[in-house]
């Protein structure tokens, strides 16, 4: 196949590799038994065998950015061989591993096939306390996709325990926003979440903890309708979002449509914004007077 060699080379072709994900993906939306075809079975095991090396340890940037590219055309394809699913679970369960790389390997499994061991795996890893919240977060959202009744009630099992208030908070509000939904692709899930008791009681404050956004509408009279999702996700003691994003669709007839979605990622930025806003930072210990003073100094220093 003509993309096979775009798909080994270990340049750094991240925008064409993205693209030619996207045009395979297209193309199985358009031929149902894609995914058995051993043209495209060849393509998701090439950029498979890239993986292997690229998960790693190592914390070089050109070695980062080659593993969230194989893993983003991955999730850009949405094909997925049971091989191919092993080493990017493999990849996203690695503790020496970055953790930017862990969370894009959990968000491979977004556009692809459920798939019951898959599912499986995603959701003993979120409700697993050892593991970063992050990384849970992102195989919760991936799981829940695919999630059978059992699988719920599990979730809501263990997370009603849960200790880690941003995972807790963000799964919870999820499944309350899943519950209340009327989005023709997502009322399978609310059904399921019929019977299901989800406690309410979470912290619900943006400015702190990890949260599910839904704000939608569908009018079945209509068929017509519109959607806001964001997940706005803290790591466990920052004081900024470690991840945000936007998800914006629409309903016609009772088909949905992703209109767009964009996401950003913080890293490196909670040093900063502890020192000036934490609990022992400057602005809390500095008075007013103080902060002007000295923002006046460094005025008349600088235009010197």
């Amino acid at each position: 196949m003509a993309l096979k060699p775009l798909f080994e080379t270990t340049r750094p072709l991240t925008m064409p590799i993205l693209a030619a994900a996207t045009m395979v993906n297209t193309y199985c939306r358009h031929n149902r038994n894609c995914h058995e075809q051993v043209p495209v079975r060849s393509l998701v095991e090439a950029l498979g065998n890239k993986l292997q090396s690229e998960c790693s340890a190592s914390d070089d940037d050109l070695t980062v950015k080659a593993a969230l590219t194989t893993l983003k055309a991955l999730g850009n394809m949405g094909v997925m061989t049971q091989e191919v699913a092993t080493s990017v679970l493999g990849c996203m369960e690695t503790e020496e591993v970055e953790k930017s790389i862990r969370v894009a390997a959990a968000q491979a499994f977004r556009q692809a096939k459920c798939n019951r061991t898959t599912s499986e795996k995603l959701v003993n890893f979120a409700v697993n306390p050892e593991k970063p919240t992050e990384v849970r977060i992102a195989a919760y959202l991936e799981a829940v996709k695919c999630a059978e009744e059992r699988d719920f009630e599990e979730i809501v099992f263990q997370i009603s325990k849960e200790e880690n208030t941003q995972v807790r908070a963000f799964i919870l509000s999820h499944l309350l926003n899943l519950q209340q939904s009327d989005a023709p692709d997502k009322l399978h899930l609310r059904y399921l979440l019929t019977n299901i008791v989800i406690p309410r009681d979470f912290n619900a404050d943006i400015r702190k903890y990890s949260r599910n956004i839904d704000l939608s509408y569908f009018s079945p009279s209509a068929g017509v309708g519109a959607g806001l999702e964001s997940n706005i996700i803290y790591d466990a003691g920052s004081f900024v979002p470690r991840s945000i994003d936007f998800n914006i669709t629409a309903a016609l007839e009772g088909i949905s449509m992703n209109i767009g979605e964009v996401g950003a990622r913080f890293e490196g930025l909670e040093p900063v914004i502890e020192h000036l806003f934490g609990p022992k930072g400057y602005i809390q210990k500095a008075s007013v007077g103080q902060i002007f003073s000295e923002i006046a100094k460094n005025v008349e220093k600088n235009g010197k």
